[in-house]
């Protein structure tokens, strides 16, 4: 399918505040608050997290020279960004709601499906999806066979029948992973034709970016800066495999944000600035406090 929220000329990125999971805890009021407030400050978008456990395993476990387990002493609670974004519909109007990012592959696509318009009506057509491969512990942990490949296979038709789904036509598909035999999964997202999809993607590893290209955006995980070699070669990369370029979801340093910065990630194609000042070793009162100074450049 072909991108459809392209942006076909340079403007201002827009300035997201990402929600830890991990730096709240159990405790999901504090999230709502924390958007409620980003809100009230300027702020475009929220998005939080999708981690089932945390601290995870590496990827690389059971390869030579690692530990045949790993578990922790502790694991941290970690609440569900989709009903968390839920509670946060309710109390805002305006802000993006997004997710950064959602291992697709371990979902059901129709459940996902189902959650996501239902939040989208919720919002009033205000949601964005950030997906990926995930992390190995969210799989093998669950007695679900870790083989990247493999996840990946699984991962697009679990793209593809989330777009079918959301179309709100009867779907009959019969792939490697799943069976759908006509099925009209309703209501459809407020968002026509569905949910904007973004895909992240560790550079330089191609094969995420091209999966980028066939849907609405990119969420890459790459060194920020403007003026260094990996964003540059990303973004051209990026523009050669999309028809229509969409969404670019970057992760950056919001203390080192400068006007000059900003205007530079608008001039290579980022649209969206993701900044992370939430952090359990403050209280609720100071983390606010640093919400209500709005986006950065300060």
């Amino acid at each position: 399918m072909e991108p459809t929220h392209g942006t076909a000329t340079p403007r201002s990125p827009r300035h997201a505040l990402i929600l830890p999971n991990p730096e709240v805890g159990d405790d999901a009021p504090a999230m709502v608050e924390y958007a409620v407030a980003a809100e009230e400050s300027g702020w475009d978008g929220v998005f939080m997290w999708d981690v089932l456990v945390w601290p995870a395993a590496p990827d690389a476990l059971g390869r030579a020279g690692d530990p045949e387990h790993f578990r922790p002493e502790t694991y941290a609670a970690q609440i569900d960004p989709v009903i968390t974004l839920a509670g946060i519909a309710t109390r805002t109007e305006r802000i993006t709601l997004g997710t950064w990012i959602v291992p697709a592959a371990r979902r059901q696509p129709w459940q996902l499906a189902r959650d996501l318009a239902t939040l989208d009506r919720l919002s009033r057509g205000r949601v964005v999806l950030g997906v990926g491969l995930g992390r190995r512990a969210e799989y093998d942990l669950f007695g679900e066979e870790w083989d990247p490949r493999r996840v990946g296979r699984r991962y697009d038709e679990t793209l593809e029948l989330l777009s079918r789904f959301w179309s709100g036509e009867r779907v009959t598909f019969h792939g490697e992973f799943f069976d759908v035999d006509d099925v009209a999964l309703l209501p459809t997202p407020a968002q026509r034709p569905r949910i904007p999809i973004l895909v992240a993607a560790f550079w330089p590893n191609r094969r995420p970016v091209r999966r980028a290209g066939r849907w609405d955006g990119l969420m890459p995980v790459v060194d920020p800066d403007p003026d260094g070699p990996d964003l540059a070669a990303l973004m051209t990369y990026y523009r050669q495999v999309a028809e229509e370029p969409g969404e670019v979801f970057l992760y950056v340093d919001a203390p080192a944000l400068t006007d000059a910065r900003v205007a530079s990630y608008g001039e290579l194609g980022v649209t969206w600035l993701a900044s992370d000042l939430i952090t359990g070793r403050r209280s609720s009162r100071e983390n606010l406090a640093a919400i209500r100074r709005g986006p950065p450049p300060w």
